[in-house]
């Protein structure tokens, strides 16, 4: 009778325990579905508030200039416009070299004609002008560069660009470029990450799990907003955790930071090293990429222009959107995207979506002669008339992107202008979420156009059309932030984790 109890029940026994064990993987993969969830929704909220408080354009950033009153002799303009065209030509963006002769030596007086014509070129090609304080803040700087000729016959043209660029060091615009570079190229800022332990939340705040203790923490550098420093990371399983992690100047290798934990009434102190979150070097061989890996569609761009009649990324990339809104989950990877036109972005989530996308900051171009004259040699006329010259002082209040899909993107801080701009609009639809690092920040002042200096042969690179970002004045060398911060070498292997880890396609 026993046997035969044994015998009826041992299956009932092994078929409770099977469908125990698929209820705790079930409640296990809903709960996870909830926590990604919480995660996405949290997104959402915090860029509804963050655009709440996009800047507008004062009048003092475009007042300065009246139309008409610039001078630019007919040399001038056409010697401007064919520099021009080894730039830019028929749409395509041909990257010429822009090397000068360091060696060269200039006399005082070649030195002086360059500061004018430099200087004119800023009051009426430049559309930061204003931005950066107009004739007050540019008079004193030529008044300190030509004081410093002053004292010298002649000068090496290298000497010539490093005095310029050193009294020019209140232009924080990433678009700039004298020489070939920039008074901040090296003041950026870049993500610092200790993700040695990894962190999680409750509601009595950040904790680390230590012989099965939770520590949570109480100060970081002797700060108690905790919030300020925990960055979503993802670990080797695929799993959403929390790292320290902070933004410092790309000044160090590493940050020695200062940690306390409570436990009850146990304190630890501990002192940790944030190691510098590093990010890719572009390869930008190919221009644009589409695969389909185990049911996740991915498209990388490498930029948002064209160089040869021949190149259809452009226009590939934008129809890869018809492919990808099939997909519950699709990846788009603009690490190292190098900018250019945000057409392709636009039309991206166009097809993706059915909606139209604009950036939605406040801006203004800079419609001077010389500028003009720019815009005819490379758009039709009709274009020029009714696009350049257009603004929008105050930042545009838009509608939200329905999207039930979720879209994940890939950026570093090779990622720039309008790649950063084809973010922006990607940001304002549903379930966007960025991973990786930092972008370039790049965006205050584009549509730039090249001039030469007669006599040493620098060139400046002057963005006509002032963009200010809903991110405020902190956007610029900044960037957007990611959503995930990882080492954005590993950033779509990491994205792929984390879809099935949460079961996401």
């Amino acid at each position: 009778m026993k046997k035969k109890l044994i015998k009826t029940l041992t299956p009932i026994l092994i078929l409770s325990i099977i469908f125990a064990v698929y209820l705790i993987k079930k409640n296990s993969e809903i709960n996870k579905k909830e926590n990604f969830n919480r995660f996405v929704e949290g997104i959402s909220l915090s860029r509804n508030e963050l655009f709440k408080n996009a800047p507008s354009i004062k009048d003092e950033y475009i007042k300065w200039f009246k139309d008409g009153e610039d001078i630019f002799t007919p040399e001038e303009t056409k010697e401007a416009i064919d520099y021009q065209k080894s730039f830019y030509q028929k749409n395509l963006i041909l990257h010429s070299a822009r090397r000068y002769n360091e060696k060269k030596v200039i006399t005082y007086d070649e030195a002086e004609e360059d500061v004018n014509s430099l200087f004119k070129l800023f009051r009426y090609c430049y559309a930061a002008y204003g931005y950066f304080g107009g004739d007050i803040v540019f008079n004193e700087a030529k008044e300190n560069i030509i004081n410093t000729l002053n004292v010298q016959p002649s000068i090496k043209a290298e000497d010539f660009s490093n005095l310029l660029l050193n009294n020019l060091e209140f232009i924080k615009d990433g678009h700039f470029a004298l020489a070939d570079k920039n008074p901040f190229r090296y003041k950026f800022k870049s993500y610092y990450i200790y993700d040695k332990d990894e962190f999680f939340k409750n509601e009595n705040g950040y904790y680390k799990i230590v012989d099965k203790r939770h520590y949570y923490i109480k100060e970081i550098n002797k700060d108690k907003n905790i919030d300020k420093y925990m960055k979503y990371t993802i670990n080797d399983n695929g799993k959403l955790v929390y790292s320290i992690a902070m933004l410092y100047e790309n000044s160090s290798l590493n940050i020695n930071t200062d940690i306390t934990y409570s436990n009850n009434k146990d304190t630890l102190n501990e002192s940790i090293v944030l190691d510098e979150v590093k990010f890719s070097t572009p390869n930008n061989n190919v221009p644009f990429e589409y695969s389909v890996e185990d049911n996740v569609p991915i498209a990388k761009l490498s930029a948002m222009y064209t160089s040869t009649e021949e190149d259809t990324s452009q226009y590939d990339f934008a129809n890869s959107a018809i492919d990808m809104q099939n997909y519950p989950v699709s990846i788009i990877d603009l690490r190292g995207n190098r900018g250019g036109f945000v057409d392709a972005g636009t039309n991206w989530i166009q097809s993706y979506s059915g909606y139209s996308a604009n950036p939605r900051g406040a801006y203004s171009y800079l419609n001077s002669s010389l500028i003009r004259e720019l815009k005819k040699s490379n758009y039709p006329d009709s274009f020029v008339a009714s696009y350049f010259i257009s603004s929008s002082l105050n930042s545009k209040e838009l509608p939200r992107i329905p999207n039930d899909k979720i879209v994940f993107v890939l950026i570093d801080k090779n990622t720039i202008s309008a790649g950063e701009f084809f973010i922006e609009c990607l940001m304002n639809m549903d379930n966007v979420i960025l991973v990786g690092t930092n972008t370039s920040g790049a965006n205050l002042c584009c549509d730039p156009y090249y001039h030469k200096l007669k006599n040493s042969s620098i060139t400046v690179q002057l963005g006509n059309y002032l963009y200010l970002s809903p991110y405020g004045n902190e956007f610029e060398f900044n960037g957007f932030h990611p959503d995930i911060l990882v080492d954005s070498n590993e950033a779509l292997e990491k994205v792929q984790k984390l879809i099935k880890y949460y079961n996401l396609k």
